[in-house]
């Protein structure tokens, strides 16, 4: 096991859908081109390269070192955010998320935005002399400022 990206992969067999021609790359091979250990997250970097040695076509379908069906062209979508190949494990244990797990990992793993602060001028309540805070409303999202001890205070305004 390698620390992220999971199990390292020996070899890759890999079908060409168009014409059937079927062929083994080894791990050495793959690893040359990615400088880094061939593994299930580190494959999706090469399978836009991948073409049947026979027929040229992009349309294939990957097989790993365990015979388990890791990719095919026409099955698997891509993610929205890094735009790799989603393969068809990942997809099978996250089918209704929409990033792979490394994007959604990388997502989770970002601290939220700073809550948006009060412009200049407006930084205290003209009612009580409070600090202000930018509220939303849930109805339409609409933001406006309002004094911080709310309900105590009812005074706001339009950002």
């Amino acid at each position: 096991m390698t620390a992220k990206g999971g199990r390292r992969l020996e070899r890759i067999e890999v079908a060409c859908a168009a014409c059937g021609h079927v062929g083994m790359l080894e791990s050495q091979v793959l690893e040359r081109h990615l400088d880094k250990p061939l593994t299930m997250r580190s494959v999706r970097e090469v399978l836009d390269r991948l073409r049947c040695t026979g027929c040229r076509s992009q349309r294939v379908a990957v097989k790993d070192d365990r015979e388990t069906m890791i990719y095919d062209a026409d099955r698997c979508t891509s993610c929205p955010h890094c735009n790799l190949p989603r393969l068809l494990p990942e997809l099978a244990l996250h089918s209704a998320a929409a990033l792979c797990p490394a994007c959604e990992e990388e997502r989770k793993s970002r601290p939220p935005p700073p809550h948006p602060m009060p412009p200049k001028g407006k930084d205290k309540c003209l009612r009580c002399e409070a600090a202000t805070v930018i509220y939303e409303r849930r109805e339409d999202g609409h933001r406006f400022i309002g004094c911080s001890r709310f309900p105590s205070c009812r005074w706001s305004c339009d950002l």
